[in-house]
């Protein structure tokens, strides 16, 4: 599946979201963080966080990541659409 230039929710083990404050990277009480993925590799995910000297990349590894919520795009329209 492909992650890359989308909005996901991440859920992180514990490490990963002590990992993640600690990089500064908007982390609230919620179970998964919602971040952009700009792109995956072998290591992980390229991740985007905004601080107050710009937007950054930040990788978080498999190893840390417990699961993946992809939204649903929904049908494509094909043709006319009646109303």
């Amino acid at each position: 599946m492909k992650l890359s230039q989308q909005t996901v929710a991440i859920l992180v083990s514990d490490e990963g979201r002590d990992v993640l404050r600690i990089a500064a990277v908007g982390v609230s009480d919620s179970p998964s963080v919602m971040l952009y993925v700009h792109d995956t590799d072998e290591m992980g995910l390229w991740v985007s966080t905004e601080r107050e000297d710009g937007e950054h990349l930040v990788l978080i590894r498999w190893e840390c990541v417990l699961s993946i919520d992809v939204p649903s795009s929904p049908p494509e329209t094909i043709g006319f659409e009646v109303q």
